[in-house]
């Protein structure tokens, strides 16, 4: 292209000074002007009082003025002219994946009008040229992150360039225009913030396909190390969202960590919709997929409009902590709420969104879904238990049960554990394992009996010399209030199960009176442990008399172990002892004629500490000692601590003889 060239605009009288235009002649004649810019120059002849014009390319250039008299005589006068023309301004580009492997590059500048486009992926690039307003497309032969240099020129040669990192993929994204994004069908979210920061986000290949989420692709966010505490995802629809059709929205999300906060909001990008609205969430488990349900019952009008939604995981308006470089994955973004999925490996516990295979006999009624737990309390605090009604006239038979995709393995352990609520005591709930359309080993079964009703209860079924460790089991069966004898029909009753596993679960120290160590509960500790003191929750050996309980607590009081050594019990809360000062338990001694100490205390000091002393007068018998501290203690100090020193002898302090005592059915009175 030929460089616009400039005009150079001579008055002469202006440019000329009279003083070297005239010697002995009082004006000049004749005035040639030559301009420098071409070999052997005829110059322009000028009258005085005349104006001439000349266009100059970019560069250098010698003028010269030559000012002739009516003598002949000549004065002259020369001087540099430089011409420069300024380089273009306000240089961006349009960058764009336009087709798999392509890029389409659209540039603007002020004052530009040729673009030298470098797309990064050949050594000694020649530009790609084009003219301003025009795009330049370029297909890579590979997928990644390349280079693009674009350079500007205008009419002369200063130019102005601009660089840009761009990541091309051997696929399209587009963006999703309703729900559910499930980034399977090359669709992706409008972006992340704060890119300034090195946050990142783009689908990638599912890189943990297990559990709840065995789809192929995911959405990967990267909360860059040092990037703002409130960086996120976002995503911006062509429509306003149809809040009429629900105001909950579920997600799933795997995260490096557990117990973070991860916040979902709604906005009308622009404003001019309804208020922005947040619901927060945590996420529980690390490292595998989990749904997420955000409700927004109450907090929306359904006529309000909303097109945008707002995703941050590990939002912290408090701590406010920079991002660390954790790496998130989200999939399945939905409005409603997503049915749950059934469960593919042990433990169960439906928090995940998990549910079982199913129940039988459904055609008569029989029911059984994941809900809320209706009674938090106890040995089952969780938010979600599968429910069951045995349907009234349904088969006595009548069960829930689960199959899994692959067979379990029984060669560690041969126990299962499960939570059970029921409406009835007493009844027999069975516990089955199979192998789904024959094959594997034996079915085989074990029984239970639920002694309480009303409250969760764990139960544990050991198959232990029941199978062979090398038989297939995919299945297991729970029939809540089998009765293979009467065989009654269902009467309506609605049982609750949760939190299904193999193995038995190391118990979880009791948090309140009464301590009966039937609900998966043990003590907090015993003293003295290095010297082979121990205490934990065991199968009652000796379930007669007043103690026919299932599960007590086993203290051995080791031989040559400190003869002070016990068993003590810190709550999380203090007593209350201002309506009783009286406790008491059960006690199973191999020895008869002992002391046996009760101790309240304040754990970490504070209060004073309180103790009382019963003999235990009969041996290898369950017997209850009561210990009443009325009059004693002061009801308004706190108190959270008890201790129970079996075989206490302050005067002659035996060291422990390996002696075994059974305690159980701790209560305030």
């Amino acid at each position: 292209m030929r460089a616009q060239r400039r005009r150079l605009h001579m008055h002469c009288s202006k440019y000329l000074p009279l003083q070297m235009l005239v010697q002995n002649l009082i004006l000049p004649r004749t005035i040639e002007v030559y301009f420098g810019d071409v070999e052997n120059e005829e110059p322009s002849l000028v009258a005085l009082g005349e104006t001439v014009v000349h266009v100059y390319a970019e560069g250098e250039f010698t003028l010269k003025i030559v000012a002739i008299g009516l003598s002949g005589l000549k004065s002259e006068l020369s001087r540099i002219v430089t011409i420069s023309f300024a380089a273009p301004t306000d240089l961006e580009a349009t960058i764009e994946q336009t087709n798999a492997l392509e890029i389409t590059v659209t540039p603007t500048a002020t004052g530009a009008t040729v673009f030298d486009i470098y797309f990064g992926d050949v050594e000694n690039e020649e530009p790609t040229i084009i003219m301003a307003g025009e795009a330049a497309v370029n297909v890579y032969e590979v997928a990644g992150d390349y280079t693009i240099r674009i350079v500007a020129r205008g009419a002369g040669a200063a130019t102005i360039e601009i660089s840009e990192v761009v990541t091309v993929n051997d696929s399209v994204f587009t963006l999703a225009e309703s729900f559910p994004i499930d980034f399977e069908s090359n669709e992706t979210l409008s972006g992340v913030f704060e890119e300034s920061g090195g946050v990142t986000g783009t689908p990638i290949a599912n890189p943990d396909a297990s559990g709840l989420n065995t789809s192929a692709t995911v959405y990967e966010f990267n909360k860059a190390d040092g990037a703002p505490w409130y960086s996120g995802i976002f995503h911006i629809f062509p429509q306003d969202i149809d809040l009429n059709a629900s105001q909950e929205f579920t997600i799933k999300i795997w995260s490096p960590k557990a117990g973070v906060n991860v916040r979902f909001q709604l906005e009308k990008e622009g404003g001019g919709g309804g208020p922005t609205v947040s619901v927060d969430q945590t996420v529980s488990t690390a490292n595998e997929w989990v749904s997420l349900s955000y409700d927004f019952s109450g907090l929306v009008n359904a006529a309000d409009a909303y097109d945008k939604f707002v995703i941050f995981p590990d939002f912290d308006d408090v701590g406010q902590p920079a991002g660390d470089g954790s790496i998130y994955y989200l999939d399945d973004v939905i409005q409603g709420s997503e049915g749950p999925i059934v469960a593919t490996s042990f433990p169960i516990s439906f928090e995940m969104n998990e549910t079982l295979s199913g129940v039988f006999e459904d055609s008569q009624g029989v029911t059984g879904a994941p809900i809320a737990n209706p009674d938090q309390s106890g040995i089952n605090m969780s938010s979600t238990v599968f429910e069951f009604n045995k349907a009234a006239g349904a088969a006595w038979y009548s069960g829930l049960f689960q199959i899994f995709p692959a067979d379990f393995d029984i060669s560690t352990t041969q126990q299962f554990t499960i939570k059970v609520w029921s409406p009835k005591a007493g009844i027999n709930v069975r516990f089955q394992i199979e192998k789904e359309g024959g094959g594997g080993g034996p079915t085989v079964f074990v029984d239970q009996t639920l002694a309480t009703a009303n409250e969760w209860v764990s139960l544990t079924y050991d198959f232990s010399g029941l199978v062979n460790v090398a038989d297939a089991y995919d299945k297991f069966v729970i029939f809540p209030d089998f009765d293979d004898v009467g065989q009654p029909a269902g009467d309506g009753s609605v049982y609750y199960v949760d939190d299904i596993q193999q193995g038995v679960p190391p118990p979880t120290v009791a948090t309140s009176f009464p301590i009966g160590f039937e609900m998966n509960e043990t003590l907090s500790g015993v003293f003295e442990d290095s010297q082979g003191v121990t205490g934990q929750p065991i199968a009652n050996p000796d379930q007669t008399g007043i103690n026919t309980s299932a599960t007590v607590f086993e203290f051995n009081k080791a031989a040559g172990a400190a003869w002070y050594s016990g068993m003590f019990q810190i709550f999380p809360a203090d007593m209350d002892i201002s309506t009783s000062q009286s406790f008491s338990f059960k006690i199973w001694s191999p020895k008869a004629g002992i002391n046996v100490r009760f101790q309240i205390e304040k754990e970490g000091g504070g209060a004073v500490t309180y103790q009382l002393d019963q003999t235990l007068a009969t041996a290898n018998s369950w017997v209850t000692l009561t210990y009443d501290f009325s009059g004693i203690v002061n009801p308004a100090d706190g108190y959270d601590k008890i201790v129970i020193f079996p075989d206490f002898d302050d005067v002659g302090q035996p060291a422990g003889d390996g002696s075994i005592y059974y305690i159980d059915d701790i209560t305030q009175d």
